[in-house]
């Protein structure tokens, strides 16, 4: 059963953070934004905001209440969110009333041209390199985000993470991205960049074996057994992080 409370964090901290890697990865991306300089805060009750700073044709995400904001947009609800990442409903401004042309006309541009990459085109996917590996790069980091939020918030996500071990999972793409969870006082937390010690590896070979998997074409098992995913470490940590995995891709299908 999907809980709105859940796909809202993801929609949040997975998806809508993702603009970060988006503008670093995507030239047009960052040609949207141009010169503006703007922080927006998305206030979602129960969750922990979310404050998007554009600046020079960049964005950074950033997470917590006391993060300095030029426009705040509050939402009564987390269906109220979902609503709005949807389309169908406008979030409540309650400061920056100036921006409202940025968040009408340019940051719908963003987060259009970001769908294209997270549900990408079959057969663009398929014939254009470059386009498949930034969409494959983002959906891991919308993968690996999500799943944290999911062990955090999530009835049957919680129990996963119960299962986890405190220590490191690297998740990684040989020589294109490295990200490593980590399991702390109960919560996973997710952290871009490579971590000097993991306690659990998960390695995929290419970005086109990365992509299979994470998009559902190729199965991981048989990759594991091709050497094009390798993992290794505690293998109870690498074995939840999969059911969790699962439940990204149950979340998904709402998103």
């Amino acid at each position: 059963m999907i809980d709105p409370k859940v796909l809202a964090s993801i929609d949040a901290h997975a998806i809508l953070r993702n603009l970060e890697d988006f503008t670093d990865l995507v030239p047009e991306a960052s040609k949207i934004i141009g010169k503006k300089r703007v922080a927006i805060r998305f206030s979602i009750p129960e969750l922990d905001k979310l404050t998007l700073k554009f600046d020079n044709g960049k964005c950074r995400a950033m997470r917590g209440d006391d993060i300095p904001c030029n426009m705040n947009l509050r939402f009564t609800s987390p269906e109220h969110f979902i609503a709005m990442i949807k389309g169908t409903k406008m979030p409540i401004p309650t400061s920056g009333f100036h921006h409202l042309g940025f968040l009408a006309k340019d940051f719908i541009k963003l987060t259009d041209l970001m769908t294209e990459y997270l549900k990408p085109d079959p057969e663009r996917l398929k014939n254009d390199a470059e386009f498949r590996k930034v969409s494959t790069i983002l959906t891991a980091y919308v993968a690996c985000f999500a799943l944290c939020e999911i062990a955090n918030l999530d009835k049957v996500g919680k129990v996963t993470n119960n299962g986890i071990e405190d220590g490191v999972i690297s998740f990684e793409i040989k020589d294109e991205l490295y990200i490593h969870i980590v399991k702390k006082d109960g919560k996973l937390t997710c952290v871009k960049g490579a971590h000097p010690q993991p306690d659990a590896f998960m390695i995929f070979d290419t970005i086109d074996t990365a992509c299979g998997v994470l998009n559902g074409t190729l199965d991981s098992f048989a990759c594991i057994g091709a050497g094009k995913l390798t993992v290794k470490g505690h293998f109870n940590m690498i074995d939840n992080l999969n059911r969790l995995l699962n439940q990204v891709q149950f979340y998904s299908a709402e998103v």
